[in-house]
């Protein structure tokens, strides 16, 4: 029989990735862009080839990291690992914090949105609790459509 150690728990992490767990997955709005209720989202940048060619969103949770907006978001092509320290590990959820308004993520109702691109600074943070936890990889934009995420249409 296996034994497992004892979990010690970081409150802060529990309690935000509750907050991303039960989190609505955007406003009513734009219900016709939803699959099974979340609103399709896709990322991509002209400045950082690594986002060049956009990346559909498939999962997203909100939540708040030292009283910042953050968007938890799964991708469907991941960004290689080795490149940042990770191995073999390729990464496929990434955090998003605005560039310019705080409050874009709350109702998702006007896109481009301008987003610093995280990650945790190693492997073995699941859940960062903190922005200092994290590496800005990239800047880039949240579209609500692949055309223009292809484009990378700017308002």
């Amino acid at each position: 029989m296996y034994k497992t150690a004892p979990a010690i728990i970081n409150i802060k992490a529990w309690n935000f990735y509750f907050s991303w767990f039960y989190s609505d997955g955007g406003s009513e709005r734009n219900k016709r862009k939803r699959t099974k209720d979340i609103m399709v989202l896709y990322l991509s940048s002209y400045e950082y080839q690594e986002f060049e060619v956009p990346r559909r969103i498939l999962n997203y949770q909100k939540g708040k990291i030292n009283n910042r907006n953050v968007l938890s978001v799964e991708i469907d092509e991941p960004v290689i690992g080795q490149e940042y320290g990770f191995g073999g590990i390729d990464i496929y959820t990434l955090y998003l914090v605005n560039r310019f308004d705080e409050n874009a993520f709350d109702n998702f109702d006007s896109f481009p949105i301008d987003v610093h691109v995280f990650i945790p600074k190693s492997p073995k943070d699941h859940v960062p609790t903190s922005l200092s936890d994290m590496q800005n990889i990239a800047w880039a934009c949240l579209y609500d459509n692949e055309e223009d995420a292809k484009t990378h249409r700017v308002i």
